[in-house]
């Protein structure tokens, strides 16, 4: 269902699929909008606040006043009516309202708007249908179709998708100072190095254009909506021939730096007390994992004369003798989850791997 939404809201279904692995992974239908993506998708402008100050919304610890109210938003209404319609939901006489649920991410649909929340005038009774799918497909037009902002662009071609792609996460200077992530994924810098988006231009790549039951319902559907399906890959580039090498986005997903923006406020003399909440939040994790690491004996140390404190010895000790180990994605995912990053598979190997997946019965096909 997630392919033929995409198909018939005009949207790169490959692409709807590559982020729904990264979301959801194998449970592809269930792709969503984190709460503010919902309330930014639904036209509620919104300001970025701290936590502890008053607020009306929390995104996974990135808090935002949101201005709600019942927005005018036709697109959108196109969007939820053509989408209820494409799944032959009933749509009775009357009006309703989709709104952003207070706390988590989707909506829900009332006959009459709260005065506390983000909503929709629907031209149809919906308060028995699920639609949050269709606020989400209606998503891809803010989050992949519409031109890269200018402080996110970059100059290489191979780049743009992968940026279009990082918009659905969001961008940070530190991955990992809102939303707990694990520790090798944190203290990327995405305004640098998109990471979300070269692993799921990686997947969109080498796994889901290729995949035989994937090709199969995109041709269905496009084949039921008379649609041909634009490319995320065409949206930058002008008519003609293009290629791109397979293990780019592996590349650049395993070569990404990590906490290199923390590092250059340390090296430029900030203390820790002086960095950003989310910088603090990242370096905390980063050190504290560490500490306990065999290897790293002396960081340990200093870190338990310091009763827990980040100071400045504790600190230098981590970025000369431990962030070197661990200063790209692919260093400290080996480290940490016993990644080996190789890309190619000995034919014992293919075997053993495919027959374990025979063993646990699944579908030869796949």
């Amino acid at each position: 269902s997630l392919v033929s939404a995409a198909v018939g809201g005009g949207h790169d279904p490959y692409t709807a699929v590559a982020v729904s692995l990264m979301e959801n992974a194998t449970d592809v239908n269930e792709l969503y909008l984190d709460p503010i993506g919902v309330v930014g998708t639904l036209g509620c402008p919104a300001t970025a606040t701290a936590c502890a100050n008053s607020h009306n919304l929390n995104s996974y610890q990135t808090c935002y006043n949101v201005q709600y109210g019942v927005r005018q938003n036709p697109k959108i209404i196109d969007s939820i009516t053509n989408y209820a319609r494409a799944q032959g939901m009933s749509m009775p006489a009357g009006t309703s309202y989709y709104c952003n649920q207070p706390s988590g991410g989707g909506g829900y649909v009332t006959e009459s708007a709260p005065t506390d929340a983000c909503c929709v005038q629907l031209p149809f009774d919906g308060t028995n249908l699920d639609l949050d799918k269709a606020v989400v497909i209606h998503s891809f037009s803010k989050y992949f179709r519409k031109p890269i902002e200018e402080s996110y662009n970059s100059p290489d071609p191979v780049e743009k998708p992968a940026r279009r792609l990082q918009r659905y996460n969001g961008y940070s200077r530190a991955m990992g100072g809102a939303e707990p992530v694990s520790t090798w994924r944190a203290g990327v810098n995405y305004f640098d190095t998109p990471a979300y988006g070269y692993q799921a231009m990686d997947f969109l790549l080498n796994t889901v254009m290729n995949n035989p039951h994937v090709v199969a319902k995109v041709r269905a559907a496009e084949a039921a909506t008379g649609k041909r399906s634009p490319s995320i890959l065409c949206e930058d580039l002008a008519a003609g021939t293009y290629a791109v090498d397979s293990e780019v986005y592996f590349n650049r997903h395993k070569n990404a730096p990590r906490l290199s923006a923390i590092k250059a406020q340390i090296d430029a003399g900030k203390t820790f007390n002086q960095l950003t909440s989310g910088f603090r939040q990242v370096l905390t994790q980063e050190i504290e994992e560490m500490a306990y690491n065999p290897k790293y004996t002396r960081l340990g140390e200093l870190l338990l004369a310091s009763n827990g404190a980040m100071t400045t010895a504790v600190i230098r000790e981590y970025f000369t003798n431990v962030w070197p180990d661990r200063n790209t994605v692919g260093k400290a995912s080996q480290m940490e989850e016993g990644f080996s990053w190789n890309n190619e598979m000995s034919g014992a190997e293919w075997d053993s791997f495919t027959n374990a997946y025979r063993d646990q019965n699944f579908d030869n096909e796949y």
